[in-house]
């Protein structure tokens, strides 16, 4: 019997096919580009740097295209820091493929400014129809550093009803995956349940594959959030031990229109007859205003690939 190759053997001839389609990779990976982009900085990855490049950068900063897509990637020694390069460097990629400019970057950091522009958007000033906002997931974080603490017993129900008052599931989705399970029931040898405990067998795990959210819009969402607010800063705020779970809204929601829905793809499949949503959908929330190529839905738009 002929001896297995061993691990280095294989990592060897793995890195000398790479090194083969070099240029090919170099191409693919350039040629990718987006007119809804998200720029984000992580340490995760810098951890995972080894050898002698380890320590050498603080953070990662990526930027992402609406199909969740990596246009480019560069490491620094702070966050938001040195970064003026990759936005020359991507500005000139969309200039010399002769792609329009993106028309929305969501960002984590210095979606604002005082006076003038923000610090995002003079790094792609070069882009002046470009609108910068705040990712929706950190504008939600914003709320959560008002309340006490993250260990309040209430902390997990003020995430929760905060998520609801920004989205909301597609009603049309939602009725069909309703469906799909009323007929999927009698196989279990369970029948006669109304539309309510239909929908109570549904699982998370099963909304969140068939089902799309989208947000509700600014003025709705704004005033929800108001009522969280006022609950939690009243006496139903309080836990077993009379603590306040926000002690005080510190944090104004009139910011919303800065926000962003986070996108939500789904898997297409015909589940016990019913036609639930298509993979390639998600949603774009892009502060109160259409994107192109996107159809007006309400506050948020469904946007297809």
């Amino acid at each position: 019997m002929p001896e297995l190759p061993r691990a280095h053997w294989l990592l060897a001839i793995y890195a000398r096919d790479v090194l083969l389609r070099l240029d090919e990779v170099k191409a693919t990976v350039t040629s990718t580009y987006g007119s809804i982009l998200k720029m984000d900085s992580t340490k995760k990855v810098v951890k995972k740097v080894a050898g002698a490049a380890a320590g050498t950068a603080a953070w990662a900063t990526n930027v992402g295209n609406e199909y969740g897509q990596v246009l480019i990637t560069v490491l620094t020694a702070a966050e938001g820091d040195g970064i003026g390069k990759m936005a020359v460097g991507l500005i000139s990629r969309y200039k010399m493929a002769k792609v329009d400019p993106p028309q929305v970057m969501y960002v984590d950091r210095d979606c604002c400014a005082v006076h003038g522009h923000s610090k995002t958007h003079t790094l792609f000033a070069e882009w002046d129809a470009l609108r910068v906002r705040l990712d929706i997931w950190h504008f939600m974080r914003r709320f959560a550093h008002a309340c006490t603490t993250e260990s309040h017993q209430l902390y997990g129900i003020f995430t929760s009803k905060l998520s609801a008052c920004i989205f909301e599931w597609d009603a049309e989705d939602v009725k069909r995956l309703c469906e799909a399970k009323q007929a999927e029931l009698p196989e279990q040898h369970i029948t006669g349940l109304a539309d309510g405990k239909v929908m109570q067998r549904v699982k998370r795990k099963e909304m969140a594959l068939h089902c799309r959210r989208r947000t509700r819009g600014e003025e709705e969402t704004t005033s929800l959030i108001w009522v969280l607010i006022d609950v939690f800063d009243s006496d139903q705020g309080h836990d077993t031990c009379n603590e306040r779970a926000a002690p005080e809204p510190r944090v104004n929601p009139r910011g919303l229109g800065h926000a962003r829905a986070t996108q939500n793809q789904t898997n297409g499949v015909t589940k016990f007859g019913a036609q639930l949503a298509s993979p390639d959908t998600c949603i774009i929330y892009s502060g109160g205003q259409p994107c192109a190529k996107s159809a007006r839905f309400g506050g948020g738009h469904w946007k297809k690939r």
